[in-house]
């Protein structure tokens, strides 16, 4: 596998725009190279359900909140042409609805990895740790951290999250959530496995 420590593809949803190799690993129908360890994310009909709920129920807080500001502005005599208070419902309803359209999207691919772990199949959804960088594909797209973009790795009692450097060297510091639910790996093992990967190969500061 090429050399990738400094890549950094965070939630790309168009797996085309990934290096070949890289776009490899998460087509089912070819191999995984032996030197990639793969856990695959685990999904019930229970996900599938709370998602669809949640969708519609942003979509229909959406579509509420677009109505409140169509009745708002025609209530208006005096619009501001510097300043609009009403803006803060067009904008809640154009982030429900997408958010809630984008939601519903994603059950198609949480059956899809329903129906493969009951047929004994892989669709490849979960985290990949290859040699020069870890690879997170979930439902709402794939991310990828080179080595040499990878502060550190941390856990609390909820959640175990990489913090990695930004090209443009900015002061915050971002950081990406490990899946929490694996098929046949508890998070306990999971962590031992990615602190072994991380500590095998240190990667020296940017």
């Amino acid at each position: 596998m090429d050399t990738h420590r400094d890549l950094l593809i965070i939630w790309e949803i168009d797996f085309e725009k990934l290096p070949p190799d890289y776009r490899s690993l998460v087509n089912p129908d070819v191999p995984l190279p032996a030197d990639v360890q793969f856990f695959e994310v685990e999904r019930t009909w229970a996900d599938v359900i709370r998602t669809l709920l949640i969708g519609v129920i942003l979509i229909i807080v959406g579509i509420a909140l677009a109505i409140a500001y169509i009745a708002a502005k025609r209530s208006e005599t005096d619009v501001s042409a510097f300043f609009d208070p009403w803006n803060f419902l067009l904008i809640g309803a154009a982030l429900g609805v997408l958010i809630g359209a984008f939601l519903i999207y994603s059950i198609r691919a949480k059956v899809q990895i329903i129906n493969a772990h009951q047929a004994g199949h892989s669709m490849r959804f979960g985290l990949f740790l290859a040699p020069d960088a870890l690879l997170i594909r979930e439902e709402s797209g794939v991310s990828v951290l080179g080595r040499n973009r990878i502060q550190r790795i941390e856990q609390d009692a909820q959640r175990r999250t990489i913090v990695f450097y930004r090209p443009d060297g900015a002061a915050t510091t971002p950081q990406i959530t490990l899946p929490d639910q694996l098929h046949n790996i508890d998070l306990p093992m999971l962590w031992e496995r990615v602190q072994a990967w991380w500590k095998a190969s240190p990667s020296p500061s940017i």
